[in-house]
């Protein structure tokens, strides 16, 4: 965790330091000292914080990381500090002072904070140099990225060694995987490869069928080798093959190996293999290298006919499929049990037969937090298995769930397990992975809200050629991956649509052990478990809570970052003193015009209905989210928000502005689209004929725009005919408003894979210039055509939804032989003529 916020204080000085030099002025080179020192405080850190992983850390250790975060928490606070305060100063110097004597006591006032922040930066030095200290007395040792210390003990060394009549909901999965192992269908090596999170009992699963393998005779020589987080190099594991195989086979390794060169080694193992069938396992393989490795030294090719064998563990996806040479090779990826198979693993782990009655509902809980978990399930029903069979204990183990995985040694293992795929992940990932504990609990996070929180916390490196939105996407497709968060069900094509990750979320056991790990840096307002000594850095409110004893614990601390997830609103009061004592808050605005390094402004249903031109100092804005509309506004309002175009076009990093509205009383807004040429996504309301044209050429200048959506003044003409040439980058279209014809360059984009059209009344039929479409996958029409025929009469080779309505004179849908071949969905609405529809048109539903 302290390698953490350590990297990010750095992270964050390195662009400040190159950026705002010239605020910066007289302290730069402290400041440059200070990162440094923290460079050089970073290989250490490593060793500390694997210590800690490790439980081999006394209390001087722990003291030293607890340091290392304090010290980086208040460099992060005496930067901004200094440069709010020099922005400040400029800005009193464009007002006018009344008497020179108001100016001499102005002066005299301002130097005392600068004087206090000279004061903490020389404190700051004076920690750093302490830490150093602490850093030689306790024998610290330089660690290297990729770098691990020896394996502490391996929690998964017993479970494998289950007895049968304790193994629950394995029996399928058994019964394909010893099937892959007997199919004699090739003279080839087979790779069989089983993927899933840590605790889904991959080990023990792969012990039963190789244990079934070995005492079957199947193989000639077998080998188990554990690989984990410290893979022995190439060498040693070629050693370690070799003696394996001879000790099966009751034969003596030769002699040389130790001496033997890795070629020679190779050589050698590729010899002894040649005619001999062979299974071996590696197990919890974390690394694509490795995978790499051993198809390259193993033989592919079995002269006596029946092919070897190589089972591989892995809780990274990618790992599992680095392992496939051919279709001969196999995946298995393992799924969390359903919920009547862990019940009965729960019962037979905790009551060794049925659960007493009135423990039932206490007991269905726990078993719910442990999500189909088998390791967590067994470890919990064994530790209950001890306990007095009394509903209050099994209600204070339910309740404490998180201070037990922290503390109790009868959970250690499940940590320890569940932790291993933390413990690989780089630290941006950790960072990002750890973020989900602000959450509550089975709460389904949408995945731009969490990339906007991520880019807006710091958590996003910079990396050339793509976008912080693009790089945090690929972070969060990484940590699911390595089945770390799971994604909620959604609809297969609206994820082919978006080209986004659906809404995600940890399970409870995981999120309880990320809690566990926050230490001081989550303020939950609703745990009251909590102490508060000054350094949370976010807070976050689940529920209603008593507002003066929250005002009391958080007024000491230093938030950074603010999010809620209450229906309710905050009291006026709270919401007060939140304000007065948060100045350096990142995430929740105060004052518009201050907030220099917003990156997200997100107002929907918040009932803004104007935006002050302030909003155009927010020079490094990113995501600007401006529906006003809430749940109780009548649909024909837009629901749009006002903003004072004159200067908006210096926001020219904005990649998302959705819910604008196109004019305001001075100006249009269209006219500064032009020099916004990073979107991403615009969405704009109430547009008028003649902002066509402008429209038009911002929208042809916007190289990465992905989605557009505009809609005209009620009854009006949207003019989008003029766009010539538009980005090739364009996948979804909205279009709301008459359309005199349809537009030429729809028909000849070929990457369109949504287009809504809606009271568009063309009196063509649009399916004409939209079969073309090679990758339109959805097509939305709403009162888009006033004609009586609709005639599907070729393309749409990929369309898989349909949406008709509110067309009046349709009386019938017609579709030629082979169109549209992949329909799935079609529905249609408010068509009250519709008297025929094709057969063809797949799974209609008509209302």
């Amino acid at each position: 965790m302290a390698e953490i916020v350590l990297n990010l204080v750095i992270d964050n000085l390195v662009p400040l330091l190159k950026e705002e030099v010239n605020l910066l002025k007289g302290v730069h080179k402290e400041f440059e000292s200070i990162k440094v020192e923290l460079e050089l405080m970073k290989p250490y850190l490593k060793d500390a914080d694997e210590r800690l992983e490790r439980g081999e850390s006394n209390d001087g250790v722990k003291a030293l990381v607890k340091q290392v975060r304090k010290v980086s928490y208040r460099i992060e606070d005496v930067v901004d500090e200094y440069i709010l305060q020099v922005l400040t100063q400029r800005s009193d110097q464009r007002r006018e002072f009344i008497g020179c004597l108001y100016k001499a006591a102005r002066s005299i006032i301002k130097c005392r904070p600068r004087h206090k922040i000279a004061s903490e930066i020389q404190e700051i030095k004076a920690t750093i140099r302490e830490i150093h200290q602490l850093r030689d007395r306790y024998n610290l040792q330089v660690k290297e990225e990729g770098s691990s210390s020896k394996t502490w003990h391996d929690p998964r060394v017993s479970f494998p060694f289950l007895d049968d009549d304790e193994v629950v909901g394995i029996e399928s999965q058994r019964a394909q995987l010893k099937s892959w192992m007997e199919e004699d269908v090739s003279s080839k090596r087979r790779a069989i490869s089983v993927v899933g999170e840590g605790g889904l009992g991959k080990t023990t699963l792969v012990k039963k069928v190789y244990d079934d393998q070995i005492a079957a005779k199947e193989f000639a020589c077998h080998a188990w080798i554990t690989v984990s987080q410290s893979p022995p190099n190439r060498k040693e594991l070629l050693m370690t093959l070799m003696t394996k195989f001879y000790k099966t086979n009751e034969e003596s390794p030769p002699s040389d190996l130790e001496t033997t060169d890795e070629s020679s080694l190779i050589e050698k193992l590729r010899e002894y293999l040649q005619d001999k069938r062979c299974v071996i396992v590696f197990d919890d393989v974390r690394k694509i290298q490795f995978c790499y490795f051993i198809r390259s030294v193993l033989p592919n090719n079995n002269k006596k006919g029946k092919g070897s064998r190589v089972n591989i563990t892995a809780r990274n996806n990618d790992v599992a499929t680095s392992t496939k040479e051919s279709s001969f090779d196999m995946i298995y990826k393992l799924k969390r049990l359903p919920d009547d198979k862990a019940w009965q693993l729960f019962c037979k782990s905790a009551f060794q037969s049925d659960c007493p009655r009135e423990l039932e509902k206490v007991c269905h809980e726990i078993v719910k937090k442990c999500n189909g978990v088998p390791l967590a399930i067994v470890t919990i029903g064994r530790l209950l298995s001890n306990k007095d069979k009394m509903v209050s204990e099994f209600q204070r183990l339910h309740d404490r769930l998180g201070s037990e995985l922290k503390s109790n040694p009868h959970l250690e293992d499940v940590k320890k397990i569940i932790l291993l795929s933390y413990v690989d992940l780089p630290y941006h990932l950790r960072a990002c992975f750890l973020y989900f504990g602000i959450f509550p609990e089975d709460y389904p996070i949408r995945c731009g809200r969490l990339v906007r929180l991520w880019i807006a916390e710091g958590f996003v490196k910079e990396e050339s050629g793509k976008t912080l939105e693009e790089i945090a996407e690929e972070y969060l497709k990484e940590l699911i991956h390595r089945s770390l968060v799971q994604m909620v069900v959604q609809d297969p094509l609206d994820y082919k649509v978006r080209k986004k990750v659906g809404p995600c979320k940890v399970h409870d056991i995981m999120r309880e052990i990320i809690l566990s790990k926050y230490e001081d840096l989550v303020l939950l307002a609703n745990d009251d478990s909590i102490s508060d000594d000054g350094q949370f850095r976010c807070l976050s409110i689940h529920n209603k809570t008593n507002d003066n004893v929250m005002i009391n614990r958080i007024t000491k601390s230093r938030i950074r970052s603010g999010i809620t997830f209450m229906r309710d609103e905050l009291p006026e009061s709270f919401m007060g003193t939140l304000m007065a004592n948060f100045k350096l808050l990142k995430v929740l605005p105060k004052s518009i015009g201050k907030l220099r390094y917003l990156l997200t402004l997100d107002l929907k249903q918040s009932r803004v209905v104007v935006l002050p031109i302030e909003i155009n100092k927010l020079h490094k804005l990113r995501h600007l989210l401006a529906s006003n509309r809430s749940p109780d506004v009548i649909r024909s309002e837009s629901g749009a928000v006002k903003i004072q175009a004159e200067g908006f076009g210096c926001l020219k990093d904005l990649q998302v502005l959705k819910s604008v509205e196109a004019n305001d009383d001075g100006g249009s807004l269209v006219k500064e689209l032009i020099k916004l040429r990073q979107l991403r996504k615009l969405g704009m309301k109430n547009l008028k004929r003649e902002d066509g044209k402008d429209l038009c050429i911002a929208v042809e200048n916007m190289s990465h725009l992905q989605s557009l959506s505009v809609e005209a003044t009620l009854f009006g003409i949207l003019d989008v005919q003029q766009i010539s040439s538009p980005p090739d980058s364009l996948q979804r279209l909205f279009l709301i408003g008459h359309l005199e014809k349809s537009p030429d360059w729809i028909s000849k984009h070929q990457n369109l894979i949504s287009i809504r059209l809606v009271y568009p009344r063309l009196t063509e039929d649009p399916l004409k210039f939209l079969q073309t479409l090679p990758s339109l996958l959805k097509l939305e029409l709403v009162r888009a055509y006033d004609g009586k025929f609709l005639h599907f009469e070729g393309g749409f080779q990929k369309l898989e939804r349909l949406y008709l309505s509110l067309m009046p004179e349709l009386i019938s849908v017609k579709a030629d032989t082979g169109a549209p071949p992949l329909l799935k969905f079609a529905n249609i609405l408010e068509c009250p003529r519709l008297e025929e529809v094709a057969e063809k048109i797949g799974n209609i539903f008509i209302f």
